[in-house]
């Protein structure tokens, strides 16, 4: 089963997939990751890569994921990428008020002062855009599962998802 944690940025997809994959030993692919190292061999800045080379990610990432028996993928707009393998994935969404997001943007670049929730209203504004650019608002895969990680650690969100994911791993094939 292919296990897709979405959400807007600061939501804590990465973190939680990172140490998810660890605790259940299975294969990680982050979609931000994969972005920036396109980028960086290309020497561009992420808001200039064109649509093609996001294009020929989503679709790597969707190739890359039906290869593993077993996996998680990281990504803001995966409920896009993954609608035609709707039988293959389990839709794991990520939420958190600007709040939250705007201090865990803070956090991550250090030499900040103040929660950063203009940047993260704007990351959600330049979503929106993206998101109808890249997927014509098609149809969206629905979360199987939403957790709000406002107010709790990554200890407990990790303890919730990891014993979600480990259910859909123990149903028979």
């Amino acid at each position: 089963m292919i296990f897709c944690i979405y959400g807007p940025s600061c939501a804590g997809k990465t973190t939680l997939a990172r140490r998810l994959a660890e605790a259940l030993d299975i294969p990680m692919r982050s979609c931000g990751d994969e972005v920036r190292q396109r980028a960086a061999s290309l020497n561009m800045l992420i808001a200039d890569l064109p649509d093609k080379i996001h294009r020929e990610i989503d679709n790597a990432t969707v190739g890359w994921a039906l290869r593993h028996r077993h996996c998680l993928v990281d990504g803001r707009f995966l409920d896009a990428v993954f609608v035609g393998h709707a039988g293959s994935v389990v839709m794991i969404e990520l939420v958190a008020s600007k709040a939250s997001r705007g201090i865990r943007e803070q956090n991550r670049q250090k030499s900040l002062n103040t929660p950063q929730t203009e940047h993260i209203e704007q990351a959600d504004a330049d979503d929106v855009a993206f998101r109808a650019r890249m997927f014509n608002l098609r149809e969206l895969l629905q979360p199987n599962i939403r957790v709000d990680t406002s107010e709790l650690t990554v200890e407990i969100c990790a303890q919730q998802i990891r014993a979600y994911i480990e259910t859909w791993l123990a149903q028979p094939a």
